[in-house]
């Protein structure tokens, strides 16, 4: 099954929505990459030069009723960070991931020059047989305030009517937060669509939220630049589809 969305033009927009760009590929666990990563270091510190480590630990407080009344700690597989001079974006690196994220992003281009640095880092140090998954995410929050818009109904007529249809309808109306999800199959891939209203003190907000991947073995040799380059454009297609006709113009798209 093939998703099908109208065509168009990729517009750099003036005032993006974009909050975050992630790019990740999975493999099967590495054990060299635990030691310290000074050879990927090499690989990247020219356009990465930050480093740190990050440890997580999750806390779990048992139930009151529960007879064993202890509290458990568990300590999570620690991520190398590598980060930009301006922190913008960071390339962590795990066991069994890697992960390009990107808080500026401005064009594909740039963005893919550097999940090609990270994938040739990977493929130089640690040399993965294979490719388990690959997938790229792009966050999207609209701002009413942002946007300049008076409110929640101006930020819904901004998107099409389809994500929202319920929220229409009585006893709906005065809601305050709303999340949905849909999961669809597109030939090998996958895209996995999030989408929300939420409205607080600070205004309206809506999410788009799409995540497009492949979950199958792919040769660690592979070229994945032209295949993620594909991936972007089924997202950004499924994001205009996700705006309503004529309403591009609240983003102030270039000339």
């Amino acid at each position: 099954m093939s998703l099908e969305f109208p065509p168009c033009e990729d517009v750099r927009l003036g005032k993006s929505p974009l909050t975050e760009v992630i790019c990740q590929i999975r493999f099967d666990p590495i054990l060299s990459i635990a030691e310290i990563p000074a050879g990927f270091q090499d690989q990247v510190r020219g356009r990465f030069p930050k480093f740190e480590w990050e440890q997580p630990i999750t806390m779990q407080v048992p139930d009151p009723q529960s007879e064993s009344g202890s509290i458990s700690v568990q300590v999570a597989p620690r991520t190398s960070k590598f980060s930009t001079a301006s922190g913008d974006s960071t390339i962590s690196l795990a066991t069994n991931f890697a992960a390009l994220s990107t808080s500026g992003y401005t064009v594909w281009e740039d963005f893919a020059h550097d999940v090609q640095l990270m994938l040739e880092a990977v493929q130089t140090v640690y040399g993965p047989l294979s490719i388990v998954r690959v997938g790229l995410r792009y966050l999207n929050v609209l701002s009413a305030v942002k946007l300049g818009l008076a409110g929640r109904q101006e930020l819904l007529d901004l998107v099409n009517p389809s994500l929202f249809t319920p929220l229409g309808t009585t006893p709906w109306r005065d809601f305050n937060t709303y999340q949905s999800a849909l999961v669809i199959d597109d030939d090998e891939n996958t895209l996995a669509f999030r989408f929300g209203f939420q409205e607080d003190a600070d205004g309206a907000n809506v999410l788009l939220d799409l995540d497009y991947f492949r979950e199958s073995a792919i040769a660690s040799d592979t070229n994945l630049v032209p295949l993620l380059e594909g991936f972007h454009q089924r997202i950004y297609l499924a994001f205009r589809w996700s705006i309503r006709e004529g309403r591009l113009n609240v983003f102030e798209p270039a000339q």
